[in-house]
């Protein structure tokens, strides 16, 4: 038994990053996070105008407002283990591609249901783009 194993262990700690890429990781996803917050207030604070507008329920309103969290949850762990079978570079090419060709889509579109759809492939692709997957 070993008492003093404190004595052998190595005098400088390895670690697989810098301390400033760690840094730049650590505020790109807490920006990241308070930009996903504030479209979420945004988007709640035009929930009367929606309404209005597009004659929505507040039921469609809710699924409106929660069906990225819930793609985001449900999508992130298979997305991000395709990408690690494929390649990182290769998944977020496509997963941009995914956004910019569903964003028209979205904007032209009138149907919630359709709607709804584009949306969640949005999020399930922006599952990809976030840090820390």
């Amino acid at each position: 038994m070993d008492l003093h194993a404190a004595a052998h262990a190595p005098s400088e700690d390895k670690y697989l990053v810098s301390p400033g890429a760690a840094w730049f990781a650590f505020v790109m996803t807490i920006g990241l996070m308070i930009f996903d917050y504030v479209d979420r207030q945004i988007i709640v604070s035009l929930f009367p105008h929606l309404k209005a507008e597009w004659n929505l329920s507040d039921k469609q309103l809710g699924a409106l407002v929660s069906i990225v969290s819930i793609t985001v949850a449900v999508g992130g762990i298979p997305i991000a283990l395709i990408a690690d079978r494929l390649s990182r570079v290769k998944s977020i090419v496509v997963m941009a591609i995914v956004v910019e060709t569903a964003r028209p889509n979205a904007a032209a579109r009138r149907s919630d249901d359709r709607n709804a759809s584009t949306i969640a492939s949005v999020a399930a692709s922006k599952t990809q783009l976030r840090p820390g997957r």
